[in-house]
């Protein structure tokens, strides 16, 4: 046995619990992100989220409590289930990354209401 010095003793930073949450507030993708656990998750996808600091590691957006999530195996090899072989996806993150598509911001086009009071609506060029 050793008594420590003040220099030996190492140093541990906290981070201050934004504004007024609580572990009961519901917010399981908060807390598993912070503490690496949560009563409502298994435990590997509360390490995934903390470990990915809550973001996604296909897209980079952040994982919300009302979004599903699937584990990813990154050699595609499901027998694979070292720690280093996993990553947290949104789930429609996982599905494109199985289907071969890799546009990660596709642009949806919305029906332009200008382009319609252009050219006239069907009704109007008929009338």
């Amino acid at each position: 046995m050793h008594l420590r010095t003040h220099g030996e003793t190492p140093i541990v930073r906290h981070v201050k619990v934004q504004g007024n949450r609580s572990p009961f507030d519901g917010d399981w993708s908060y807390w598993a992100t912070r503490m690496g656990k949560h009563l409502e998750l298994p435990k590997q996808i509360a390490k995934l989220l903390k470990q990915q600091r809550g973001q996604c590691s296909y897209c980079k957006l952040y994982f919300k409590s009302e979004g599903l999530m699937e584990i990813h195996h990154m050699d595609r090899n499901h027998q694979n289930h070292k720690w280093e072989n996993l990553t947290l996806l949104h789930q429609h993150c996982h599905d494109q990354v199985h289907s071969g598509v890799h546009d990660k911001h596709p642009v949806v086009e919305e029906p332009c209401e200008a382009t319609s009071l252009m050219h006239g609506s069907a009704d109007q060029r008929s009338g």
